[in-house]
């Protein structure tokens, strides 16, 4: 197991290295930033209110819902009880934060990173392929910031991932199972 711990090290390392650029630590700043998402999503949600939507509206509460349990679930439940130290916690003497905040103490799994998977797994049902490859690189560019900055490890980011898609596809089956869901004859496509 120490071997699997060694090789995430190794890896953020790879990745954080490559922080010291200005535009991409801009960038990956960016993609880390929640205010930046809260904007989109209230963007999204004034057009959706402006169209008058209602299977968007349906969309959006059902991403906000999954992001706000994925978001407890991990933060509440997961972080504390696995315990794992955040990079810029446990090496903080030599770790540069790009943003220049570490965040809690524990990074296992990532939020960020759950809360992307969260969203494209629940897109992944709704709009054409095309376009989900590019919420899936979105999901991935936030998942990859989170570690450019230094704030997680690579294990981290994935188990982020693995468990934001399972809350997000478990929503999208409750909510088609229930009915709430009832495509129009134009959705999002």
């Amino acid at each position: 197991m120490t071997n699997l711990f060694k090789h995430d090290y190794d890896l953020f390392m790879l990745i954080h290295g490559l922080s010291g650029h200005s535009f991409l630590d801009h960038t990956m700043v960016a993609f880390s930033n929640e205010r930046i998402w809260i904007l989109v999503a209230v963007l999204a949600l004034g057009y959706l209110v402006y169209k008058k939507n209602k299977f968007g509206l349906k969309v959006f509460l059902l991403l906000g819902l999954s992001i706000g349990i994925t978001d407890l679930f991990t933060v509440r439940l997961l972080k504390p009880w696995l315990g794992r130290l955040r990079p810029c916690r446990e090496f903080q003497d030599f770790i540069v934060v790009v943003q220049g905040w570490c965040g809690g103490d524990y990074g296992f799994p990532s939020t960020h990173a759950a809360n992307a998977a969260a969203v494209a797994a629940i897109l992944c049902f709704l709009i054409p392929r095309k376009w989900f490859a590019i919420a899936a690189v979105l999901a991935a560019t936030v998942g990859f910031s989170r570690i450019y900055i230094g704030v997680h490890y690579p294990g981290d980011v994935l188990a982020g991932f693995v468990v934001g898609g399972a809350i997000g596809t478990l929503f999208w089956y409750g909510w088609s199972k229930a009915g709430l869901l009832d495509r129009p004859k134009n959705p999002l496509h």
